[in-house]
Protein backbone atom coordinates (compact mmCIF):
# COMPACT_ATOMS: atom_id res chain seq x y z
CA UNK A 1 0.00 0.00 0.00
CA UNK A 2 1.26 3.29 -1.31
CA UNK A 3 0.24 6.86 -0.89
CA UNK A 4 1.43 9.27 -3.04
CA UNK A 5 1.38 12.98 -2.45
CA UNK A 6 2.07 14.84 -6.24
CA UNK A 7 2.61 18.81 -6.34
CA UNK A 8 2.90 20.99 -9.54
CA UNK A 9 3.73 24.57 -9.00
CA UNK A 10 2.56 27.58 -11.19
CA UNK A 11 5.58 27.20 -12.99
CA UNK A 12 4.59 24.15 -14.19
CA UNK A 13 7.16 22.28 -12.41
CA UNK A 14 5.99 19.01 -10.89
CA UNK A 15 7.40 17.36 -8.08
CA UNK A 16 7.04 14.17 -6.20
CA UNK A 17 6.63 15.49 -2.16
CA UNK A 18 5.69 12.50 -0.74
CA UNK A 19 8.52 11.53 1.64
CA UNK A 20 8.06 15.22 3.21
CA UNK A 21 4.62 15.03 3.99
CA UNK A 22 2.29 13.42 6.95
CA UNK A 23 -0.36 12.12 7.50
CA UNK A 24 -3.30 12.98 4.74
CA UNK A 25 -7.27 13.73 5.42
CA UNK A 26 -9.50 14.04 2.35
CA UNK A 27 -13.17 15.47 3.16
CA UNK A 28 -14.60 13.73 0.00
CA UNK A 29 -18.48 15.55 -0.33
CA UNK A 30 -20.82 16.15 -2.79
CA UNK A 31 -22.71 19.25 -3.67
CA UNK A 32 -19.40 21.52 -1.86
CA UNK A 33 -16.02 21.13 -2.73
CA UNK A 34 -13.92 18.34 -1.33
CA UNK A 35 -11.06 19.14 0.78
CA UNK A 36 -7.38 17.79 1.34
CA UNK A 37 -5.10 18.50 4.24
CA UNK A 38 -1.83 17.26 5.31
CA UNK A 39 1.58 18.67 6.45
CA UNK A 40 5.20 18.80 5.10
CA UNK A 41 8.32 18.68 6.81
CA UNK A 42 10.19 22.59 5.85
CA UNK A 43 12.29 21.96 2.85
CA UNK A 44 13.00 24.10 -0.05
CA UNK A 45 9.77 22.66 -2.04
CA UNK A 46 6.53 23.98 0.11
CA UNK A 47 2.98 24.20 -1.65
CA UNK A 48 2.35 27.63 -1.98
CA UNK A 49 -1.20 29.09 -2.75
CA UNK A 50 -2.85 27.87 -5.85
CA UNK A 51 -0.04 25.38 -6.57
CA UNK A 52 -2.25 21.94 -8.12
CA UNK A 53 -2.13 18.89 -6.08
CA UNK A 54 -2.73 15.21 -6.79
CA UNK A 55 -3.04 12.46 -3.94
CA UNK A 56 -2.94 8.83 -5.34
CA UNK A 57 -3.30 5.55 -2.77
CA UNK A 58 -2.23 2.69 -3.94
CA UNK A 59 -2.32 3.80 -7.64
CA UNK A 60 -5.78 5.27 -7.49
CA UNK A 61 -6.64 9.18 -7.71
CA UNK A 62 -8.72 10.48 -4.79
CA UNK A 63 -7.95 14.25 -5.18
CA UNK A 64 -7.22 16.89 -7.38
CA UNK A 65 -7.13 20.67 -6.55
CA UNK A 66 -5.40 23.79 -5.46
CA UNK A 67 -3.95 25.22 -2.16
CA UNK A 68 -5.87 27.67 -0.86
CA UNK A 69 -4.32 27.86 2.54
CA UNK A 70 -0.68 27.37 4.03
CA UNK A 71 0.19 27.70 8.13
CA UNK A 72 3.47 28.10 9.75
CA UNK A 73 4.30 27.91 13.02
CA UNK A 74 7.67 27.38 15.24
CA UNK A 75 7.30 23.63 14.56
CA UNK A 76 8.75 21.52 11.94
CA UNK A 77 6.28 21.42 9.79
CA UNK A 78 3.94 23.45 7.25
CA UNK A 79 0.05 22.70 6.97
CA UNK A 80 -1.46 22.50 4.18
CA UNK A 81 -5.15 23.01 2.93
CA UNK A 82 -6.85 22.60 -0.26
CA UNK A 83 -9.54 22.02 -2.47
CA UNK A 84 -10.88 20.67 -5.80
CA UNK A 85 -12.94 23.11 -7.97
CA UNK A 86 -16.03 23.43 -6.91
CA UNK A 87 -14.71 25.45 -4.26
CA UNK A 88 -14.14 28.18 -7.39
CA UNK A 89 -18.44 28.45 -7.12
CA UNK A 90 -18.37 29.54 -3.33
CA UNK A 91 -19.66 32.83 -4.84
CA UNK A 92 -22.17 34.81 -5.24
CA UNK A 93 -23.84 36.15 -8.55
CA UNK A 94 -27.09 36.71 -10.14
CA UNK A 95 -28.74 34.66 -12.55
CA UNK A 96 -32.03 34.92 -14.05
CA UNK A 97 -32.98 30.58 -15.82
CA UNK A 98 -35.83 30.79 -17.89
CA UNK A 99 -37.68 27.43 -18.22
CA UNK A 100 -34.04 25.31 -18.08
CA UNK A 101 -33.43 22.07 -16.19
CA UNK A 102 -30.97 21.74 -13.63
CA UNK A 103 -28.46 20.02 -15.54
CA UNK A 104 -28.85 23.04 -18.23
CA UNK A 105 -28.25 25.60 -15.04
CA UNK A 106 -24.88 23.60 -13.90
CA UNK A 107 -23.82 23.57 -17.16
CA UNK A 108 -24.05 27.17 -17.78
CA UNK A 109 -22.75 28.04 -14.50
CA UNK A 110 -19.33 26.06 -15.03
CA UNK A 111 -18.92 27.51 -18.46
CA UNK A 112 -19.26 30.71 -16.99
CA UNK A 113 -16.59 30.83 -14.20
CA UNK A 114 -14.45 28.27 -16.82
CA UNK A 115 -14.98 25.56 -14.98
CA UNK A 116 -13.91 21.69 -16.21
CA UNK A 117 -16.78 19.64 -15.90
CA UNK A 118 -17.13 15.53 -16.73
CA UNK A 119 -20.60 13.52 -16.91
CA UNK A 120 -23.56 15.44 -16.49
CA UNK A 121 -26.83 13.25 -16.06
CA UNK A 122 -29.98 14.76 -17.90
CA UNK A 123 -31.96 15.76 -14.51
CA UNK A 124 -35.24 16.37 -17.61
CA UNK A 125 -37.64 18.40 -15.25
CA UNK A 126 -37.93 21.76 -16.42
CA UNK A 127 -37.72 24.40 -13.69
CA UNK A 128 -39.89 27.02 -14.73
CA UNK A 129 -38.64 30.66 -13.90
CA UNK A 130 -36.35 30.83 -11.22
CA UNK A 131 -34.64 34.10 -10.30
CA UNK A 132 -31.44 34.12 -8.11
CA UNK A 133 -30.41 37.42 -6.82
CA UNK A 134 -26.68 38.27 -5.26
CA UNK A 135 -26.77 33.89 -4.09
CA UNK A 136 -23.63 31.58 -4.02
CA UNK A 137 -23.47 29.67 -6.92
CA UNK A 138 -23.35 26.25 -5.20
CA UNK A 139 -26.44 27.03 -3.43
CA UNK A 140 -28.22 27.90 -6.55
CA UNK A 141 -27.28 24.88 -8.19
CA UNK A 142 -28.56 23.09 -4.81
CA UNK A 143 -32.17 24.76 -4.99
CA UNK A 144 -32.34 23.48 -8.82
CA UNK A 145 -31.53 19.85 -7.52
CA UNK A 146 -33.94 20.48 -4.63
CA UNK A 147 -36.61 21.54 -6.73
CA UNK A 148 -36.01 18.40 -9.11
CA UNK A 149 -36.01 16.09 -6.24
CA UNK A 150 -39.42 17.34 -4.75
CA UNK A 151 -41.05 17.47 -8.76
CA UNK A 152 -39.61 13.86 -9.51
CA UNK A 153 -38.20 12.13 -6.74
CA UNK A 154 -35.12 11.91 -8.78
CA UNK A 155 -32.25 12.49 -6.36
CA UNK A 156 -29.11 14.17 -8.23
CA UNK A 157 -26.28 15.49 -6.75
CA UNK A 158 -23.34 17.51 -8.03
CA UNK A 159 -19.71 16.53 -7.22
CA UNK A 160 -15.98 17.17 -8.48
CA UNK A 161 -14.32 13.45 -9.19
CA UNK A 162 -10.47 14.09 -10.21
CA UNK A 163 -10.61 17.89 -11.68
CA UNK A 164 -14.07 17.17 -13.38
CA UNK A 165 -17.18 18.23 -12.28
CA UNK A 166 -20.26 15.59 -12.24
CA UNK A 167 -23.39 15.77 -11.98
CA UNK A 168 -25.09 11.97 -11.54
CA UNK A 169 -28.09 10.52 -10.29
CA UNK A 170 -27.86 8.22 -7.26
CA UNK A 171 -29.92 5.69 -8.91
CA UNK A 172 -26.65 5.50 -11.67
CA UNK A 173 -24.11 5.43 -8.55
CA UNK A 174 -24.65 1.76 -6.97
CA UNK A 175 -21.95 -0.22 -5.69
CA UNK A 176 -21.65 -3.59 -4.94
CA UNK A 177 -19.79 -3.08 -2.44
CA UNK A 178 -21.28 -4.25 1.61
CA UNK A 179 -20.61 -2.73 4.63
CA UNK A 180 -21.38 -4.67 7.82
CA UNK A 181 -19.59 -6.04 11.21
CA UNK A 182 -18.02 -8.98 9.74
CA UNK A 183 -16.36 -7.26 7.35
CA UNK A 184 -14.91 -3.52 7.05
CA UNK A 185 -17.26 -2.53 10.02
CA UNK A 186 -14.98 -1.25 13.12
CA UNK A 187 -17.33 1.41 14.46
CA UNK A 188 -20.49 3.70 13.74
CA UNK A 189 -23.09 6.16 15.41
CA UNK A 190 -26.75 5.64 14.36
CA UNK A 191 -29.46 8.84 15.55
CA UNK A 192 -32.76 9.19 15.07
CA UNK A 193 -34.59 12.64 14.70
CA UNK A 194 -37.51 15.05 14.34
CA UNK A 195 -35.82 17.91 15.20
CA UNK A 196 -34.00 19.85 11.81
CA UNK A 197 -35.73 18.50 9.35
CA UNK A 198 -38.90 17.00 9.58
CA UNK A 199 -42.10 18.93 8.85
CA UNK A 200 -46.25 17.17 8.66
CA UNK A 201 -47.85 20.41 7.63
CA UNK A 202 -46.46 22.49 4.60
CA UNK A 203 -47.69 26.12 3.99
CA UNK A 204 -47.00 28.13 0.90
CA UNK A 205 -48.53 31.28 0.10
CA UNK A 206 -48.68 33.17 -3.02
CA UNK A 207 -49.28 36.92 -3.29
CA UNK A 208 -51.63 37.15 -6.44
CA UNK A 209 -50.99 40.21 -8.31
CA UNK A 210 -54.48 40.14 -9.91
CA UNK A 211 -56.55 40.15 -6.72
CA UNK A 212 -54.65 41.76 -4.29
CA UNK A 213 -54.55 39.00 -2.02
CA UNK A 214 -52.16 36.63 -0.11
CA UNK A 215 -53.39 32.90 -1.62
CA UNK A 216 -52.37 30.00 0.89
CA UNK A 217 -52.31 26.04 0.58
CA UNK A 218 -52.03 23.86 2.81
CA UNK A 219 -50.99 19.99 3.20
CA UNK A 220 -50.54 17.79 5.99
CA UNK A 221 -50.72 14.51 7.19
CA UNK A 222 -52.84 14.27 10.48
CA UNK A 223 -52.02 11.46 11.70
CA UNK A 224 -48.22 12.24 12.38
CA UNK A 225 -49.22 15.56 13.34
CA UNK A 226 -51.58 13.79 16.34
CA UNK A 227 -48.48 11.46 17.27
CA UNK A 228 -45.41 14.29 16.86
CA UNK A 229 -47.53 17.82 17.25
CA UNK A 230 -47.59 19.94 14.75
CA UNK A 231 -44.31 20.56 12.61
CA UNK A 232 -45.10 23.15 9.98
CA UNK A 233 -42.85 24.15 7.35
CA UNK A 234 -43.51 27.50 5.66
CA UNK A 235 -42.83 29.31 2.15
CA UNK A 236 -44.07 32.09 -0.11
CA UNK A 237 -43.52 31.22 -3.35
CA UNK A 238 -42.95 33.03 -6.76
CA UNK A 239 -45.92 35.08 -7.53
CA UNK A 240 -46.10 33.37 -11.22
CA UNK A 241 -46.01 30.16 -10.10
CA UNK A 242 -49.56 28.56 -10.73
CA UNK A 243 -52.20 26.96 -8.32
CA UNK A 244 -51.42 23.39 -10.03
CA UNK A 245 -47.59 24.07 -9.25
CA UNK A 246 -47.56 25.03 -5.82
CA UNK A 247 -49.58 21.86 -4.78
CA UNK A 248 -47.51 19.84 -6.69
CA UNK A 249 -45.01 21.17 -4.58
CA UNK A 250 -46.40 21.10 -1.50
CA UNK A 251 -47.51 17.92 -1.99
CA UNK A 252 -44.03 16.15 -3.19
CA UNK A 253 -42.40 18.00 -0.02
CA UNK A 254 -44.86 16.61 2.41
CA UNK A 255 -43.65 12.83 0.68
CA UNK A 256 -40.22 14.02 1.59
CA UNK A 257 -40.33 15.74 4.76
CA UNK A 258 -43.04 13.86 6.78
CA UNK A 259 -40.80 11.07 8.47
CA UNK A 260 -38.13 10.43 10.76
CA UNK A 261 -34.60 11.90 9.96
CA UNK A 262 -31.84 9.23 10.29
CA UNK A 263 -28.56 9.61 10.61
CA UNK A 264 -25.81 7.28 10.33
CA UNK A 265 -21.68 7.16 10.48
CA UNK A 266 -19.51 4.42 10.14
CA UNK A 267 -16.09 4.33 10.53
CA UNK A 268 -14.49 1.47 7.94
CA UNK A 269 -11.43 -0.11 6.69
CA UNK A 270 -10.37 2.16 3.34
CA UNK A 271 -12.26 0.66 0.24
CA UNK A 272 -12.05 3.02 -2.62
CA UNK A 273 -15.71 2.30 -3.68
CA UNK A 274 -16.68 4.27 0.06
CA UNK A 275 -16.78 7.95 -1.92
CA UNK A 276 -19.56 10.48 -1.52
CA UNK A 277 -21.80 10.08 -4.21
CA UNK A 278 -22.00 6.41 -4.19
CA UNK A 279 -25.19 4.38 -3.07
CA UNK A 280 -23.23 1.18 -0.90
CA UNK A 281 -25.22 -1.97 0.85
CA UNK A 282 -25.26 -1.53 4.99
CA UNK A 283 -25.82 -3.78 7.15
CA UNK A 284 -25.82 -3.12 10.59
CA UNK A 285 -28.11 -5.35 12.96
CA UNK A 286 -28.12 -3.15 16.33
CA UNK A 287 -30.18 -0.33 14.05
CA UNK A 288 -32.69 -2.08 12.03
CA UNK A 289 -30.63 -0.98 8.29
CA UNK A 290 -30.08 -3.36 5.94
CA UNK A 291 -30.61 -1.69 2.77
CA UNK A 292 -28.87 0.45 0.19
CA UNK A 293 -27.75 3.97 1.26
CA UNK A 294 -26.13 6.97 0.03
CA UNK A 295 -22.66 8.40 1.30
CA UNK A 296 -23.06 11.85 1.48
CA UNK A 297 -19.16 12.55 2.85
CA UNK A 298 -16.23 10.44 3.47
CA UNK A 299 -13.31 11.51 5.49
CA UNK A 300 -10.51 9.30 4.12
CA UNK A 301 -7.64 9.39 6.65
CA UNK A 302 -4.02 7.88 4.84
CA UNK A 303 -1.54 7.24 7.22
CA UNK A 304 1.41 4.71 7.94
CA UNK A 305 -0.63 2.75 9.58
CA UNK A 306 -2.89 2.32 6.89
CA UNK A 307 -6.29 3.98 5.11
CA UNK A 308 -9.28 4.66 7.25
CA UNK A 309 -12.31 6.09 5.99
CA UNK A 310 -15.27 7.91 8.12
CA UNK A 311 -18.44 8.22 6.29
CA UNK A 312 -21.63 9.41 6.56
CA UNK A 313 -25.23 7.83 4.67
CA UNK A 314 -28.12 9.64 4.13
CA UNK A 315 -30.90 7.17 5.66
CA UNK A 316 -34.85 7.31 4.27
Amino acid sequence: MSLEVLLQKANDKAYDITEVVTAVSFDDNINKSGVVNFAVVKTDIIPMEGDAVRIKYDGITYFSGFVFKVGKTHEAEVKITAYDQLRYLKTNETYVFSNMTASEVVRRICSDYKRTVGEIQDTSYRLGSQVFDNKDLLDIIADCLNLTLTNTKQLFFIKDNNGFIELKNIATTITDLCIDTESLLYGYNYERSIDNDTFNQIKLVRDNKTTGQREVYITKDSSTIQKWGLLQFYEKVDDDMNPERIKQKADGMLKLKNRVEQKLSVDVIGEKSIRSGNVIYVDIPDTGIKKFLLCISAKHIFENAGHTVKAEFKVV
